[in-house]
Formats: structure tokens, sequence, C-alpha cells
């Protein structure tokens, strides 16, 4: 069916649910959408956020090269699409950057908001405003230096008729970033990584309670089924944080799409097995663990032994 279809629109309603719900939660569990106060949450088991350090492992680098290729742009009007409650916005308007955030769900932009007025750093920021939009069906009157999506486009189940909005709302040389999990490249081979990993490290599960006492192939079987269905979503439903996640996961799909308008400067992938593990990482040695992972996790990428699971894009437009 068709985006104009009354299916679709009870898509979208059933999706910014979804995502109102997720935020209001995740607030009242102490998570707070600003990248300079975070702290220990227990809420999540094996999650980057669950400690500010595996932030930094995690996601820091990306977030910096995300502000760094934004702040280039002369006229620096930068468009996140599916901005959630706004921490890369807040944090990109703290860089001096002109700044629009747009998402369906209602209650992730009213906690923004909340947040962009208790920000206390006034100094060198520049603009930030936020409006709930579906960018599949709606654009707004404006012309932007760089488009955003951060973990978003899979979300979005008509690509084609989201980026001819996006190029109305484009300069002639708009800059697009694109940081997307594509969950299609995750592999046996990685499934038998992240297993040995998650079996053998301490985790938020302890080694007795993970590790029968009786191990044979029907358990290996078993534990690597439940780990690729984690990392593929394959039962449809089970795992999904919204009705339309995982809507596209196929990085060649998102390229040829990109090509159509813009031209690619680079393309880069990561994460053949980490974002799943290096949160639940528990001990004294956690953070250290974390870190020679997460460069090994690259190295394997790197060197095409892995394929990497999360996708970067940076482009502009023809």
């Amino acid at each position: 069916m068709g985006f104009k279809s009354p299916y679709y629109s009870n898509l979208i309603s059933k999706e910014a649910k979804a995502f109102d719900n997720q935020a209001i939660l995740r607030l009242k569990k102490g998570l707070v959408p600003d990248l300079r106060k975070l702290k220990k949450n227990t809420f999540f088991y094996n999650n980057p956020y669950r400690e500010p350090e595996f932030y930094n492992i995690q996601w820091k680098p990306i977030i910096d090269k995300i502000i760094s290729i934004s702040k280039k742009k002369n006229k620096k009007k930068v468009l996140e699409i599916g901005c959630g409650t706004g921490f890369l916005c807040l944090e990109l308007a703290r860089n001096g950057l002109n700044v629009t955030g747009v998402d369906v769900s209602n209650s992730s932009i009213n906690i923004a908001k909340l947040y962009l007025d208790k920000n206390k750093s006034k100094k060198g920021f520049g603009k930030l405003k936020y409006k709930v939009l579906d960018a599949t069906t709606k654009k707004l009157d404006e012309k932007f230096d760089t488009i955003i999506f951060f973990r978003s486009l899979h979300h979005f189940p008509y690509p084609k008729k989201l980026f001819k909005n996006l190029n109305v709302m484009s300069n002639k040389k708009t800059k697009l970033l694109i940081c997307e999990p594509v969950r299609s490249n995750f592999s046996k081979l990685s499934m038998h990584f992240a297993t040995l990993t998650r079996y053998v490290l301490d985790t938020w599960i302890s080694h007795k309670n993970k590790i029968p006492k009786k191990i044979n192939y029907k358990y290996f079987k078993k534990i690597n089924e439940e780990i690729m269905d984690e990392y593929r979503y394959l039962k449809v439903g089970k795992k999904m944080q919204s009705p339309l996640d995982n809507s596209i996961d196929d990085p060649k799909k998102i390229i040829n799409l990109v090509k159509r308008y813009y031209k690619i400067s680079n393309i880069s992938f990561s994460d053949a097995f980490i974002d799943k593990i290096i949160g639940g990482l528990r001990g004294k040695n956690r953070f250290i663990i974390a870190k020679f992972l997460k460069k090994y996790d690259q190295y394997l990428v790197d060197n095409k032994i892995l394929n990497g699971t999360n996708l970067f894009i940076e482009a502009v437009r023809k």
C-alpha cells in the first residue's frame, strides 16, 4: 500500500505512539537527553548508554565526526530527521550551528524542548528549534546545508518519497550524513564472534546462569539462533522498537538510493558484533576490554573478515 493510504497513516500513528512511550519511559528511568550530563544508568543492561565511558567508546567518535563535518559548511543550517529527544541537535547547536530537529513523536519533541530550555551553555550557542513532522509526507519551507539521519532512516518505509522531499529542502551542495544500522549485514561468522564474546566474558548474565552443566550441540544451536534473532530481528515484532523499525536494512539499497540525488564522498562500515555487547560488559576491567573489542571489531571489518552492521555515508547533493 502507498504512503497516502489509511494503512500508512495508521502505521505512522502507531510509530509515533511507540516512540512517545519509549521517550517517556527512558526519561522516567533517568536517561537525560544531554550528552554533557550522562551518568551511569542501570536501566540499560547492554546499551552503551549504561555508563558514560561506554558511550565514549561506542558513539562519541561518530558524534564528533558528524559535528565536525557539519561545522565545515558556511551557512551552517542543519536538519536532523528523526531527532528523537534531541541529544544530537543540542550538541550541534552548542557548536554554533543553526539546527532544526523533526520527529513524528510529540513526546520526544516536548522532551527535547524541555532540555533546550534547561541548556545553560549560551556562549557560542547557535539556534535550535524542533517540530513534530513526518518527513515522508511533509517538508519544511527551508533549505539546509546539512541533513542528518542518525539511526533513524531505517524507520522510513518509503525512502524514495522521503528523498524527493529532501531534494526540495536542499541547496545545490547540501551535505547528507547518514549513520544507520544495517542488520542484513550480520553474518553467521559474526554470530559466532558474538556468541563466544558474550558467553566467555563477564556480562549482565553470570556464567553460572548462562552456561548450563550439560553442554551439547543442541545447546550451541539454540544460543546461536537466539543471537542471530537478536541482531537480525528475524522474529518480526518480538524485539522491534516500533512498527516501522528495520523498514530498510540493506546497505546496497541505501547506497543506491543516495546515489540518485547525491555524490558520495565517503562510505564506511563499523560494528560487526560489538554494539549489542559493549554496554553489557561487567567487572573492574570492563572499559579496558570494551576499548579492545571496539578496536578489534573494526580491524575485522576493515580487513573484510566480518561485515559491519553500522553504515556511515557522507555525500553532497549533485
